[in-house]
Parts: C-alpha cells; structure tokens; sequence
C-alpha cells in the first residue's frame, strides 16, 4: 500500500495504522524528517496518500484510533511531548473537518486505548489517575452532548480492551486480583451496571487488535528480554567465548565494572502496571549475586558513565514524583554509589531524549548533549562552554573520554546512507577528526561505545548484512572496525571490559512479539452474566 519510505535520500517510515471495517482504505501515521508527522489516508495502491492531519513541530504527535462503522469518519488521538496533554479528535475523511471530542489536560506522556460503542454513540478510553500516573482508570464519552463519567474507577490499573460486538459488556485488563486478569462490566446508557466479573485469568498484559464479527479477540503480545553476562576475553586478538558465559539474574542491561573488578553497575528493567518500564540503577557483587538499587525514585533510560575515582555516576533520568510538573522534562543526575543519593545537576538548558553524560579526567567537570552542542559544565561553579557543534549531533548521540582524558569520543548519525561516524574533538575544544565509519545501530538505549582497560582500543556495537548486532573493535587512534562476536538474534545492550582485560560483560536484548486469538469470547461473557442474572 505504501512503497515510499526510505533511509537513503531522507527519513520517511509509516508507525500506527488502522484498516476500515469495510477492508478498502487505511489511515497511518508518517513520519518525515523534513515535515514531521502526518496523519495520511490511503484507498489503493496507485492513489496518492491523502493527508488529513499535519502535526506542528516535533513536539506534536498524531495516531489513528478507531473508525467508525460506515468508514466516513475516524477518531485520532493528538499528543503534545511538551505540553503533556492528550487530545481525541473526531476526524471526516471526506471534508477533512476536524472536532475535538475531548481535551485531556496534561499529564504524563501516553496513548490510550480506545473503543466505540456498537451503536457508536459512546467512545470509552482509558487514562492515567491524577494521583499515581502509572495506574489508569476508564472513561466513557458520550459522542452527542460529551457528557463523560468513569466507568472503572479502582485503586488497582485498569487498562481498556473493548466493547463486545453486539453487547453491552466492555473488557477490560485489570491487576485487582494480584495478577493481570480479563475482566467485564455492563455499560448502560453510558454508566456502568452492575459489578465487573473476572472472564480469564492470568492474561498478562494485552495489546487489543480488535474483535471478529463473531466475538473473537486478537490481540498483541510483547516481551522484552535482557540478559546480561561475563565471558572471556582475549586481549591479543579480541575474540570473546561465548561458551564459557556465566549469566548474571534478573532483567539487567548496560553493564559498566567498577575499578575493583568485582563490583559492577547495571540497568534494571522493570516492567510497570501500566506497560510502561522503570529503568534502576543497581550495583551488583557478581561474586555475592547481591545486589541494591542506587536512587530509586529515578529511571534511568538511557546512557550513564562511572566517575574516575569510581566513587560516581552521571546519567540522564527521571524522577518519578515529578512526572506530572509541566515544566520537568528529566535531569541530569549525580549518584554517590556508596550512598545511592541522587543531587540534580542544574544546567542553563532543557534536557531531553535519552541525554548522553561523560565525566573529564578530574571528575570536576562533566560533557553534554545539547541539541546540536557539546557541552563542558563545571560542577562547582556551573559554567558551561561549547566545545563542539553539529547539526548531526542529537539525543541519540553517545560520549566517551578517552583514557588520556585530552580527547572526548562522539557518535553522529550519517543519515545519507545509514552509517554511523565516531569522531574525537579535543576536550578544550576544536576540530574534530573522524576515526571510524560503519553500520551502527540507531537506537540509543543500544548503541554502546567504551575503551579496554589500558584505552589500546575502542569496543562498539556496531551492524552487519543479516546480523542485529556486532560486538566490534578498532585501534583508539582510529581505523577499520573489527569484528569479535555477531548475533542474528540479539541486540547488544551494554559492553564493558574487565579491568584485567582479560573477560569482558556483555548485555543483550531481544523483543518476542505474538498475535494471539481468544475464539468465542462473547460465549464466554454471556455465560458468566447470564449466571448473575439467575
């Protein structure tokens, strides 16, 4: 239906899509590097896309929701990454007349998930409470006045799946019961009748694809997995061996060794109620297996980098019970490892994205992203220089100092032909020299670049024709990548070399996704209410 997306000659890709009911035309979301995102509309292969929505700014985010029956008229959902708030909006394909349904005032970034009602006078959505962001409750709309009330409001997290073809039940995945089961409530004239009964159990969370005309559901099913462990190393050659592993527990990515050789610093991957992960730093005694959490009310997404003294981290997070300030977008952050205190550190810019820290040799002062700028703070006095500016230079961007501490490495993204270049600048600032050019992978939460031990070479994940990830090195003066270890399997998510040399830790990550059906569904909710009635 579409073949114009590209990574060669500019960024284009389609994200969310909806087919109508009748099956003869799709609404999608587009991306375009130049023009942002689109709400486009297609009826076949050889007509050109209709756009009925062009987003403003970046910050501007458009998604198809649900149509409605006779395929005139569809309903999108509008957010705002810098305002926080969340819009659903009635849209006509054929005039292009857009109504706001509803305006949902600004929160934490989501998307809910929406249902019509059969007869289509009542949209129900779901959203996150006032009081804890993370759980969400159920609302129901009524699509002629906008009269709207709560249909599930409940301490635990509610998330919507939908209306029953031809009934008056609305599913929904509820953890009320200690596990996430499938539950059902009748909805009359817009209100809730009746107590809501458990359907299934042990669900787990479910992504809802939609229903059959005969009361089937398809849904989505998503699990991420990281691993983390220690193989040895080969300081001559570089070749790792795999066969020799010793796996670390638990959901951990992003492994950095601390100075001592026997301590080590991890990500945490915690999957939350509300399908929304929570990133913890944790330090790890991979001889004990302890291990403990360092600044738990933050979630670090992204990139962090140990002290020199070994004493510290700086990294990108967020704190948790600031979610709701409309003004707070995330911080930098510096976390005594002993302690695991967490002090902000104030800097003259918003920080966004997946944020990129790195200390110089002193530890006095710390380098940034910002936008296309890469910035020199002293913790002491909070001044900052630029050192270096690009226009490639952005939130996926990766910093790494190098062991003589005059140089600091960077990663920016050659969009032209989807290669990643590592370039050095000096820390005072200047020119900056290229070392390497190669496929690398573009998702900053796996992009990994670090140093052996005695800074003789540069490890990195980089790509390869077939593979999803290569685990590579080249000389720190520069040169050719070289490869160690590639997976068709896995993405690597953390790299750090021993302080001996002579084994190194390794994280990786994969996402199993599954469409799964539950047949005759509306059967089962029928018996289970027709029992209640009785």
């Amino acid at each position: 239906m579409t073949n114009d997306a590209t990574w060669i000659d500019s960024v284009e890709y389609v994200e969310y899509s909806r087919i109508s009911p009748d099956g003869k035309q799709f609404a999608y979301t587009w991306y375009h590097k130049n023009i942002n995102y689109e709400l486009r509309l297609k009826r076949s292969i050889s007509e050109k896309p209709i756009t009925l929505y062009s987003c403003k700014g970046f910050d501007e985010y458009i998604t198809p929701g649900v149509w409605f029956s006779d395929g005139k008229r569809l309903i999108a959902q509008r957010s705002n990454n810098k305002s926080r708030a969340l819009d659903l909006l009635s849209i006509d394909i054929n005039t292009g007349v857009i109504d706001v349904l509803k305006e949902i005032p600004p929160g934490i970034p989501f998307m809910a998930n929406l249902a019509l009602s059969p007869d289509e006078r009542y949209l129900a959505y779901d959203l996150p409470k006032l009081t804890d962001n993370s759980m969400f409750d159920i609302n129901i709309i009524s699509l002629d006045n906008r009269q709207e009330s709560c249909i599930i409001e409940h301490p635990a997290n509610d998330r919507l799946i939908g209306w029953l073809p031809g009934r008056s039940e609305i599913l929904f995945v509820s953890d009320r019961s200690g596990t996430k089961d499938m539950w059902a409530v009748t909805v009359a004239g817009g209100k809730p009748s009746g107590v809501p009964r458990r359907i299934l159990n042990n669900t787990g969370n479910v992504n809802p694809m939609g229903f059959t005309r005969n009361g089937s559901l398809v849904f989505g099913v998503s699990t991420t997995v990281f691993e983390s462990f220690i193989v040895p190393l080969d300081d001559k050659n570089g070749k790792v061996s795999m066969d020799e592993r010793t796996s670390l527990a638990g959901q951990l990515f992003g492994c950095s060794w601390l100075p001592d050789g026997v301590s080590m610093i991890l990500t945490e991957y915690n999957q939350g109620p509300a399908a929304q992960a929570s990133m913890n730093l944790v330090l790890l005694n991979t001889v004990t297996g302890k291990s403990r959490i360092l600044a738990g009310d933050l979630s670090f997404p992204g990139y962090y980098r140990i002290s020199p003294d070994g004493r510290s981290i700086v990294a990108y997070g967020h704190d948790q019970k600031r979610l709701n300030d409309k003004e707070y977008s995330g911080g930098i952050y510096l976390i005594d490892i002993e302690t695991g205190i967490a002090n902000e550190v104030k800097t003259s810019y918003v920080v966004t994205g997946f944020t990129s820290c790195e200390w110089d040799n002193d530890g006095r002062n710390i380098f940034c992203v910002n936008k296309n700028n890469l910035v020199k703070h002293n913790l002491e006095s909070g001044s900052e220089e630029v050192i270096y500016t690009a226009k490639d230079i952005g939130y996926t961007t990766c910093l790494t100092r190098l062991l003589d501490g005059r140089n600091l490495l960077f990663d920016v993204t050659d969009w032209t032909n989807n290669t990643i270049h590592l370039l050095s600048v000096p820390v005072s600032g200047g020119d900056a020299d290229t070392l390497a050019i190669y496929n690398g992978i573009g998702n900053p939460r796996l992009k990994r670049i670090t140093l052996s031990p005695d800074g003789k070479y540069i490890y990195l994940s980089t790509r390869a024709p077939g593979m999803k990830s290569v685990l590579s090195r080249i000389p720190s003066a520069g040169g050719t990548t070289e490869t160690l270890w590639q997976s068709l399997y896995y993405f690597l998510a953390g790299i750090s070399v021993h302080p001996d040399g002579k084994k190194i830790a390794l994280s990786t990550f994969e996402t199993a996704r599954e469409i799964r059906i539950i047949d005759n569904l509306d059967k089962k909710v029928a018996e289970i209410f027709l029992e209640e009635s009785k």
